[in-house]
This record gives C-alpha cells, sequence and structure tokens, in this order.
C-alpha cells in the first residue's frame, strides 16, 4: 500500500437498514504507543470522538454507500477510516461491527443502548440523542504492552486503583471496556 501523508479520520454511522441515523460520529485515532507519533503502532491508544462537525465528511464518503448497505440488507454501526489531506479523502478501511469507536460513543449518548438499537430495528425516526462536544478514549496499559509474550503471567487480574477524593460524578464520567469486575 502507498504511504500517504495526513490526518487519519474516520466517519460512523448507525444504518437501519434503509438509511442512516443522524447524527454521523467523527473520530480521530492515535495508534502509537506513545505521543508525538512516536513507537509501535498498537491498533489503538486512544480516540476523540464528537457527533458534532462531522456532516461534510460523512456526506462525501460514507453516505455514498448507502445505496450498496440497503441492497446488502445492513443493518448496525459502519465505519469508515480514511486519511485526509489537502488531495481528498483516501478510504482505508470499513469497521461494520460494534466496537471501538462506538464504546467510546457512549458518553454522549442521551439515549440508552437498547433504545438505539431499537431505532436500527423498526422504521420511523431517523435521529438518536447525542450531547454536544467530544468525548476521549485512552487505553491504559500494563507490561508487558505493546507484546503479548508474558501478558497472562505478568499483568492479567492487576487491580484498577483511583485517587481517593473521585467524586461519583467523576467515576460516572468513566466507561469501561475489556476489563473485569470481581467483588464489586
Amino acid at each position: 500500500m502507498q504511504y500517504l501523508h495526513g490526518v487519519e479520520v474516520g466517519v460512523g454511522a448507525y444504518f437501519n437498514g434503509d438509511a442512516f441515523l443522524a447524527p454521523a460520529c467523527i473520530d480521530f485515532e492515535h495508534k502509537r504507543f506513545f505521543p508525538g507519533d512516536l513507537g509501535e503502532l498498537t491498533g489503538e491508544m486512544g480516540t476523540i470522538v464528537s457527533y458534532r462537525g462531522a456532516e461534510k465528511i460523512f456526506n462525501a464518503s460514507l453516505a455514498r454507500v448507502a445505496p450498496l448497505l440497503r441492497e446488502s440488507g445492513y443493518c448496525g454501526y459502519i465505519n469508515l477510516n480514511m486519511m485526509a489531506n489537502d488531495d481528498g479523502l483516501w478510504p482505508l478501511e470499513f469497521t461494520s461491527r460494534f466496537g471501538y469507536p462506538g464504546a467510546i460513543c457512549e458518553a454522549l449518548h442521551q439515549e440508552t443502548w437498547d433504545a438505539i438499537f431499537l431505532r436500527m430495528l423498526r422504521p420511523g425516526r431517523l435521529d438518536i440523542t447525542t450531547r454536544p462536544g467530544f468525548a476521549a478514549g485512552v487505553v491504559l496499559t500494563v507490561p508487558p504492552f505493546p507484546y503479548a509474550q508474558g501478558y497472562k503471567e505478568l499483568s492479567q487480574g492487576g487491580p484498577i486503583c483511583f485517587q481517593p477524593g473521585m467524586t461519583p460524578a467523576d467515576r460516572a464520567t468513566l466507561h469501561f471496556a475489556e476489563v473485569a469486575r470481581l467483588d464489586g
């Protein structure tokens, strides 16, 4: 694959089998292990998402595949990851599964997941209610990440500890993924 300079950007939306629900989500992933674009490529170390400001990129890219999704009977979330530069948008990959950045978007939803999923399954409203602003998903790691060897022996089951001064409101802003809750 030819290397492209630019900004990696994704746009995603829920598709109900006939049309996209609005608004679309725009996301920016950080894939390197360290800040400053340094270190190994990890898949994802963090992502910024927003339901505001995606319209132009959505209309120029993902919205154009609606007829193909409709024809295939697709229903669900779909994200198109691209490189953006002065020459345009360059598609890299589709992600047609629920996961990142969808899990990060939960912090911006004003509706429950079951309400959003029902909206995809039943004809009717084509909108979801979301908060303005953005959400940041941050991948916190434990050794030996980014290497798999030794994870189970060294790190699996390690506790997540919080500062004693965290309020219930602070804790309500945290949304966990890929962790286990034991004994409460």
